[in-house]
């Protein structure tokens, strides 16, 4: 259940002349993600059952890079029922930046929640 708060303002014909709508959403965990070492080996997925998503809604997620200051190829996730699924895909825009600039997967906290 998304949390929901807003403004709405009405001209003096009492039509509707803005509507500002804001959704917070509820953090329910996260998980600490570690890949192996050498880069072929970090193309790594996971599944996460997640009991807090049974009540409905939008899943929710933010990836916090650990080894770069941002993370150019952070982890893809979807959220099916209560399961929290995430990959890190190889792509040919992978492998140039690993080529280039020796970027890679990246460790990290997958955090998670509910909107």
């Amino acid at each position: 259940m998304a949390l929901v708060a807003g403004a709405q303002v009405f001209d003096v014909d009492g039509r509707l002349s803005v509507d500002i709508l804001a959704r917070y959403g509820r953090f329910l965990g996260s998980i600490e993600i570690n890949l192996p070492g050498g880069y072929l080996n970090r193309f790594q997925s996971g599944t996460v059952s997640i009991p807090g998503l049974a009540g409905g809604g939008e899943g929710i997620y933010y990836y916090l890079a650990r080894d770069y200051g941002y993370c150019p190829f952070p982890p893809e996730v979807t959220f099916s029922g209560t399961q929290l699924n995430w990959q890190f895909n190889r792509t040919a825009e992978t492998d140039a930046a690993n080529g280039y600039m020796n970027y890679e997967p990246s460790n990290g906290t997958l955090y998670y929640g509910v909107m």
